[in-house]
Formats: structure tokens, sequence, C-alpha cells
């Protein structure tokens, strides 16, 4: 094949050649609508809803978003594991295995209102936490106790 420096890239509709809705300029590429990338774990970019789908596996699966510094350190990242249409926890960290922090969902609980975790500052109690000016759902400190306001 040839690389495409410039231009758009030709395709066959109905036995025509036609431009396609991609193109480049040599050094971005453009595509009008979406992107799909097929194959075991398929991935979608919706343009119009600015959603990424990536599908799971029948098996177990983990779906990460990774970052990377400058200079190429892993730095982590967030991510959903599971198996087959169910949901195990969703994480943040290096890897699924050791966390740093996880939610996991279940039938009798969800996580519906904000967790603040920050500096820890100390409070006699719920009733001063609040008096201080924290919020609902924000973690405080009684001595070596963590505490969170309700």
């Amino acid at each position: 094949p040839t690389a495409l420096t410039t231009g758009t890239i030709p395709y066959k509709s109905a036995g025509a050649l036609l431009d396609s809705p991609i193109s480049t300029d040599g050094t971005d590429v453009t595509v009008s609508g979406n992107i799909s990338a097929l194959g075991g774990r398929p991935i979608e970019i919706n343009g119009t809803s600015g959603s990424i789908k990536i599908k799971g596996s029948s098996g177990g699966w983990s779906i990460k978003t990774e970052f990377e510094g400058f200079s190429g350190a892993d730095l982590g990242g967030f991510a959903a594991k599971g198996s087959g249409n169910s949901l195990d926890y969703y994480y943040i960290g290096d890897n699924f295995s050791s966390p740093l922090f996880k939610i996991v969902p279940s039938g009798a609980a969800t996580l519906s209102d904000t967790l603040n975790v920050g500096v820890t500052a100390s409070y006699a109690d719920n009733a001063a936490a609040i008096a201080g000016g924290l919020s609902t759902g924000t973690i405080y400190r009684t001595g070596d106790n963590l505490k969170i306001v309700h």
C-alpha cells in the first residue's frame, strides 16, 4: 500500500470510486462521522455524542485509560474490570490487582453522593466539621480516626 500524505482516501461504493470522509493534510487526520475498530474487543468513537465505547469480552475483561509521562514513565490510569455482561469494579491506579482506589457496585448500595478526599482537617465531631465549612461526604479526622461528614 501507498502512504497517504495529503488528500482523501478513495473507496468504492456501488462500483463508483468515491472520496471517503477521512482526509489528511499530512499532519492531522480528519474523520467526518464515527470511527470503529473491529476485532475481539470492538471500539467505537462517536463524533456526534463525543463518547468512546469499548466492548468487553465474554471472559474476564479490563478496559483502561492509561497516562504516560513525557519520558515514557507509566503514571497509572483509571479503568473498569468485569466479566461477560457484569461489572466487577471501577479502579484508579497502576493495575487492577492493586488499585489505589476502587468502587465496587453492589445490589444493596450505590455511590450516589460526592466523596471529597483531600487534606483531612481535624474536628471534634460531625457538628464541628459542618460548622467549619465541610460539606456532606467530605472526610475529616478526630485524632487518628477518619470520619465522613453526614
